[in-house]
């Protein structure tokens, strides 16, 4: 999934320019637009924090930090990448209202770090024997929010009553909030502490929460009506825990989110 997103990440940066400025070129427009359609592709990673809930008194764990600790797992395992798009409206020449949605995903293999698995009862195990316990951890996202840009300078001119000829760069901060879910599963070989026994499992939590962001970045324009746009944003979110890790403390969904795309206006 790593390789597709970066693949399709250079297509549009490296094609949809030339195709883009193939219709039309600098040139300018017979009215001013306003509203916009784009996609988006990049990369997300996870702030994964802990103690999200300082006065619990119950002592409940945070299921990024056991995760790690248990398995040979690191924060970009969690890592992975991004889709998504956004539509916006223009409000004036400095602001624009915007919803944007998307979704992201994080995949890694893992073992436990301390132990391990011997083909043969023996006691101590012959390095021959020893074999991993292994399991595959996924942890998805999707979100959807509603908020506003506002851009440090006009991203156009009028010239005349019939012509508006866009900016080539136009530098902009925002804001908003929204919802995540995410989906988070570990599939594989488990060990039971109280037994000692090695077991296959499915384990899996998902759930949903608000969200806020900030964001700053760019728009830079490729033609009449297209223009590209690097964005970094920061979400602040989390969320409940059920099923498999319902005695987990909530998840921490906030992060850092970056991404390019193109977008047609009119």
């Amino acid at each position: 999934m790593k390789r597709i997103a970066l693949i399709v990440a250079l297509a549009c940066t490296l094609v949809l320019p030339t195709w883009a400025s193939a219709q039309g070129g600098p040139g300018f427009l017979f009215n001013r637009p306003r509203v916009s359609i784009g996609f988006r592709t990049g990369y997300t990673i996870p702030k994964m924090g802990s103690n999200l809930n300082p006065i619990d008194t119950l002592g409940r764990l945070n299921l990024f930090d056991q995760s790690r600790d248990v398995f040979t797992l690191n924060r970009w395992d969690f890592a992975g990448p991004y889709v998504g798009g956004d539509l916006a409206a223009r409000v004036s020449d400095r602001w624009d209202v915007s919803l944007t949605g998307g979704w992201a995903r994080g995949n890694g293999p893992s073992e436990y770090r301390d132990l391990i698995e011997c083909s043969v009862v023996a006691t101590p195990c012959p390095a021959q024997n020893q074999l991993p316990i292994e399991q595959e951890t996924t942890f998805e996202t999707a979100s959807v929010a509603l908020g506003g840009r506002y851009y440090f300078s006009d991203r156009g001119r009028a010239v005349g009553r019939f012509a508006w000829v866009p900016s080539r760069i136009s530098p902009f901060v925002g804001g908003g909030v929204g919802m995540m879910w995410y989906d988070f599963q570990q599939t594989g070989d488990f060990v039971d502490f109280q037994t000692g026994d090695i077991y296959g499992d499915d384990l899996q939590t998902s759930g949903s929460g608000a969200s806020v962001y900030g964001s700053a970045g760019a728009d830079i324009s490729i033609g009449r009506q297209f223009y590209l746009t690097g964005e970094a944003r920061y979400n602040l979110a989390s969320a409940g825990v059920r099923d498999s890790y319902s005695l987990y403390d909530r998840m921490d969904l906030s992060g850092l989110q970056l991404t390019t795309g193109i977008s047609l206006r009119w």
